[in-house]
């Protein structure tokens, strides 16, 4: 662990950019357990395990696909004989992410207008 944290604080940007990467990876695992909850509330007693079975297999299957996919798009991307470009998955991820917020944004409009146009 030290070893590792040395490494980290070699370079101080890095260190400074690598603090703010953890944070924000940690404010992201908590908010995982805090969705599970709303979804759990909107679910009545009886379908509780078909919820959770239905995230728990979601989260299997990104699990098992996410890793292919963004090793095949770096390694397309970083071969040189092509477009250079090795921060490929983390655009398809950003891109994945505003997908997400803008379905997220939909339903939230449902659910505070009740209208009929449900994403």
């Amino acid at each position: 662990l030290r070893l590792a944290l040395q490494s980290i604080f070699a370079h101080k940007l890095r260190a400074f950019l690598t603090l703010i990467g953890i944070i924000i990876g940690a404010l992201g695992n908590m908010a995982f357990p805090a969705m599970q909850a709303l979804m759990s509330r909107r679910i009545a007693e009886n379908a509780q395990g078909e919820l959770q079975g239905a995230v728990a297999s979601t989260i299997s299957l990104t699990s098992i696909i996410g890793p292919v996919v963004m090793t095949a798009l770096f390694a397309h991307f970083s071969d040189r004989t092509g477009l250079f470009l090795p921060g490929a998955p983390f655009l398809l991820a950003a891109a994945l992410v505003a997908l997400a917020v803008l379905i997220f944004a939909l339903n939230i409009k449902y659910a505070l207008t009740g209208s009929a146009e449900k994403v």
